[in-house]
């Protein structure tokens, strides 16, 4: 087999040299007037759509439209890596929230929420190539405000409990 790809003729897919067949449009690929092409040297055209039918498609069916294949050379979109610590937060935040009518288990989710939240905020505004600040500050506020029922109970068991 040899080194490189064929281009179709039918829909300028790359496919492995020596195949027989295009693998997106079916096409007889034995029939090319384009040779075996090694991977650097051929450019990319941008074909971001081709009709793509599977089987026997009904005249009233709707044509589905199917995006090309990344190929060698061609640039990949990566998402943006989120901090750790702002997910945490608003983890901890929603925790905190469902939580807070527990008062121990309410306030230590609250106050990692807090600490998470404002640790990730700070690790965000470090490095802009980390994304999730606002989960961060999500996480961070839903953590202030679990703390405000828990502080709420814990002063009415004091002042019943200094009242005995």
């Amino acid at each position: 087999m040899e080194a490189g790809y064929t281009v179709c003729n039918n829909c300028g897919t790359q496919n492995m040299a020596g195949a027989r067949n295009c693998l997106r449009c079916g096409s007889d690929l034995t029939r090319n007037n384009y040779p075996p092409q090694q991977a650097n040297t051929v450019t990319h055209q941008n074909q971001m759509t081709q009709p793509y039918y599977s089987g026997n498609v009904a005249a009233s069916s709707p044509i589905v439209q199917v995006p090309a294949m990344p190929v060698a050379g061609m640039p990949v979109i990566i998402g943006q890596k989120t901090n750790g610590m702002c997910t945490a937060s608003l983890v901890l935040g929603i925790l905190g929230l469902v939580f807070c009518w527990l008062p121990v288990l309410g306030l230590i989710m609250a106050v990692l929420a807090v600490i998470f939240g404002a640790a990730g905020i700070y690790s965000v505004n470090n490095h802009p190539e980390q994304g999730g600040k606002g989960m961060g500050i999500a996480g961070l506020v839903m953590g202030i405000v679990s703390l405000v029922p828990i502080i709420i109970f814990w002063s009415i068991v004091g002042s019943f409990l200094s009242s005995i």
